[in-house]
């Protein structure tokens, strides 16, 4: 028996759908990069359109749409792709009206050849007032309100993070004396020092915090627990943490702004 991929509509005529390909790197200088492909037309009113996409969700710019060709015989179509950026191929198709609704039209033996090379592992960029999270593109509008739409491992700063799957990318920037922050369990004893024996976001020996003690070698020094490069926030961008303080310790927050290199404190605790 032999496939093929085919659309057909029975119930939703002037509907269509997409068929992506993976990425591919921008061709090579002197390379070729031609994509291969049967189609065939039953007795169907549509459109078969194959273009290019350059950004996660972006624009689809048309490089090839089928042309009037007798119906109900497979036909065979070679395209040579030119793109200065990573790619991938978006086959649209489309049906207007439908007398044969059972396999209206289809698509069979799609190649490459060798002067397109996929992209492994790689993704489109964003558009515009997007960045990229898990893959994906999400709105930078939605960077600073506290929804996890990136999984623990890729956390930004505008997720809320309990310390429970790990730091969310802070992370602590040592000092001379070798001190930092620690991602610590509650029931667990402190190296040196006292320490809370309970999470806040828990509420029991079981979560987890960032801790930092003091002894007699550490004393007045400064420690930092430093977030990733956070680039844009929305209108309204919150930051919430709480935190308990022992003896003399005093606590700051403080923003860096990279491109003009300012300094805002935001939070002092003496």
């Amino acid at each position: 028996s032999a496939y093929y991929l085919s659309l057909s509509l029975q119930d939703n005529p002037s509907h269509g759908a997409s068929l992506k390909s993976p990425i591919f790197l921008p061709p090579s200088s002197g390379q070729s990069c031609q994509m291969r492909f049967y189609y065939h037309f039953g007795q169907v009113s549509g459109t078969l359109n194959v273009g290019l996409q350059t950004q996660y969700n972006g624009p689809v710019v048309e490089i090839w749409k089928n042309p009037a060709v007798q119906q109900e015989q497979w036909n065979r179509s070679v395209l040579t792709i030119n793109s200065t950026k990573k790619f991938e191929v978006v086959i649209q198709g489309r049906i207007f009206d439908i007398n044969e609704p059972a396999e209206a039209l289809a698509i069979d033996d799609i190649s490459f050849s060798e002067g397109c090379v996929p992209a492994a592992g790689e993704t489109l960029p964003c558009k515009e007032g997007f960045s990229a999270c898990n893959k994906k593109c999400i709105p930078d509008l939605k960077f600073c309100n506290f929804v996890h739409d990136c999984l623990p491992d890729n956390m930004i700063l505008s997720q809320t993070c309990d310390f429970e799957l790990g730091t969310c990318g802070w992370y602590s920037q040592k000092t001379a004396e070798h001190v930092s922050w620690v991602h610590k369990k509650a029931g667990e004893r402190p190296p040196y020092g006292a320490a809370p024996l309970e999470d806040h976001s828990r509420n029991t020996s079981e979560g987890h915090y960032m801790w930092v003690g003091a002894n007699n070698y550490t004393f007045s020094k400064t420690v930092y627990l430093n977030s990733s490069i956070y680039h844009s926030s929305g209108e309204n961008c919150h930051f919430q943490f709480y935190f308990i303080i022992a003896g003399s310790a005093a606590l700051k927050v403080i923003l860096h702004t990279h491109e003009v290199r300012n300094i805002w404190i935001l939070f002092t605790v003496l």
